[in-house]
């Protein structure tokens, strides 16, 4: 199907979204925009040990080893409960029937215009279930266009009752987002491109509104860039008052340059969300849980601060240009000093 991609250059950016993760693995710079829909490759269960498949009707399954001579594809009613052995993935069917056993990667494809079930929720697309790194576990991953994909990403991100522009603000956001992540992904040589929580985006699989699909309609091919590539348009349901930069929150070297890009880093302007709950709040700890937290903190990324014991003092000493706190110092009782960025805090 062809798509006409619309390169808008953003004009400003929203704080990272809360929850998301940055990335670990890649390679090279994301590849330029595609002129063709691209399709993604949706992980929606994470190194499961088994799953149960349903559809309305018969589905396919289809596999390049199958342990019936000349068999390329078979016939099933679900449902159907998928585990995987070391001889490949066994798949039992709810008549009791003799269970199938069948090489991997395996593919689930439902009637046209039916969708396939997977643990309550529904997806449009085809699901491959591929061994995950440990024995005995998989993933499954849906394969869909990056149109039919953003409905159930813009359902989940936003509140029903959000203004009809505001969910093609969002549409947009999670089309640039999807395919830089798509790019960078492919180019680590991964076998999935995003994650179906808020690690990348929220994905409610086949089930989205109307007004999610009416936005993803008008805003179709409309794409965030920066300097003639996708730009990773991170945001949040509540900006906080204070932007954050990427550059502050996440890793900018090498691989992670794109987090120094312009349009991702904070500055002064006016905000819509004073009617937020989630503007201000307050959490309260006594210095000695918090010196135990940070130290905690500092074991696990490998940091110096693990030696913290007792906490005399937290400043801030580096802002960015909207006024938020980047960089904090943090005193013990002896006198030693620990500079910490903000999201660590």
């Amino acid at each position: 199907m062809s798509l006409a991609l619309l390169a808008f250059i953003s004009a400003s950016c929203a704080a990272p979204q809360a929850g998301a993760s940055p990335p670990r693995t890649s390679q090279r710079s994301p590849a330029p925009i595609a002129t063709e829909a691209p399709d993604l490759r949706i992980r929606i269960a994470r190194s499961v040990p088994s799953i149960e498949i349903d559809a309305q009707g018969q589905f396919t399954i289809r596999t390049t080893v199958i342990d019936r001579p000349g068999a390329g594809a078979i016939s099933q009613r679900g449902p159907v409960v998928v585990t995987r052995t070391d001889a490949g993935f066994v798949i039992r069917s709810a008549d009791e029937s003799p269970p199938l056993t069948l090489g991997g990667p395996i593919v689930f494809e439902a009637p046209a215009g039916a969708t396939l079930r997977i643990a309550g929720a529904e997806y449009l697309g085809v699901i491959e279930l591929r061994a995950a790194e440990a024995p005995g576990v998989f993933d499954a991953i849906e394969r869909i266009g990056i149109e039919s994909y953003l409905p159930g990403v813009v359902a989940a991100e936003l509140y029903p009752g959000w203004t009809p522009t505001a969910y093609e603000a969002q549409a947009i956001a999670a089309r640039s987002y999807a395919l830089h992540e798509r790019a960078r992904r492919r180019a680590a040589g991964n076998q999935f491109d995003l994650e179906n929580t808020t690690i990348d985006q929220a994905y409610a699989g086949a089930r989205a509104s109307q007004k999610a699909r009416q936005a993803v309609r008008q805003t179709r091919g409309i794409v965030l860039t920066h300097q003639g590539e996708p730009l990773r348009a991170y945001y949040s349901s509540a900006c906080g008052g204070r932007p954050a930069s990427a550059r502050d929150t996440w890793p900018t070297d090498g691989e992670f340059a794109f987090n120094l890009a312009m349009p991702l880093q904070a500055r002064k302007r006016p905000f819509a969300c004073g009617f937020s709950h989630h503007l201000n709040w307050t959490v309260m700890r006594d210095a000695r849980t918090l010196a135990r937290r940070l130290a905690a903190a500092g074991a696990e990324a490998g940091d110096p601060i693990r030696a913290l014991r007792t906490i005399a003092s937290i400043e801030a000493v580096e802002w960015n240009e909207a006024g938020r706190p980047s960089l904090f110092e943090v005193r013990s009782a002896p006198g030693s000093a620990w500079r910490v960025r903000a999201d660590t805090v």
